[in-house]
């Protein structure tokens, strides 16, 4: 398996405050803005908030939360720093000063030597066979969660076969912050220790295996 093909292909990022009121013309007001800037093109209004998009990227505005959804097709600082100002701003229109929850979540793909399904089950699997049959005909392949505490977060991390293709591996790395931020200026350095984590830990250990 080469690692260095491993690619992160979508970045999540939300923020969760206090709820926050606002008006239609607060949510038309920011889709002028974000369309302006960043190439948003639909506004979506909802019962209780808005979605603007474009493509697959979109900013979901809730009164209690925001949450930023792209696809990184240049390079991962660009669609970070494009995160992070797109928050900072939604902060400022509302004026949101405190920041309860923050999380990241990165999904990536790794291509296999063969079947992503036969090489998690040959070396993280003990169920034999005659055991996994028991489940029934038709079993694609075996999908694996791990959960650790680390820095002030909660890491969330799933390794399963991507079942449309089963040569990539699918990687999903979610992490929240349970800490409240003090400033908005922490989400970079939160975001570049999940990214590092994902590059480093999680590529060292899918080396290990084999």
């Amino acid at each position: 398996m080469n690692l260095d093909l491993l690619t992160i292909k979508r970045f999540t990022a939300g923020l969760v405050y206090p709820p926050v009121a606002y008006a239609r013309n607060d949510l038309t007001y920011l889709f002028e803005i974000l369309s302006d800037k960043y190439d948003y093109s639909t506004l979506s209004l909802m019962p209780d908030g808005a979605r603007i998009s474009h493509g697959d990227n979109e900013v979901v505005i809730q009164p209690v939360r925001t949450q930023i959804n792209e696809t990184i097709s240049a390079h991962f600082q660009h669609t970070k720093d494009r995160a992070v100002q797109m928050l900072e701003l939604v902060a400022r229109q509302f004026n949101i000063h405190t920041y309860q929850v923050f999380g990241v979540k990165l999904i990536a793909f790794q291509p296999a030597n063969g079947s992503a399904a036969e090489f998690l089950e040959s070396r993280l699997l003990s169920a034999s066979p005659s055991q996994l049959a028991i489940l029934g005909q038709g079993r694609r392949g075996t999908g694996f969660r791990f959960n650790l505490f680390r820095d002030n977060a909660n890491y969330d991390l799933r390794l399963e076969p991507f079942f449309n293709d089963l040569s990539q591996l699918y990687i999903e790395l979610d992490v929240n912050y349970q800490p409240p931020m003090a400033s908005l200026a922490e989400m970079g350095p939160r975001i570049d220790k999940v990214y590092s984590y994902l590059l480093d830990e999680v590529r060292e250990f899918l080396a290990s295996l084999g």
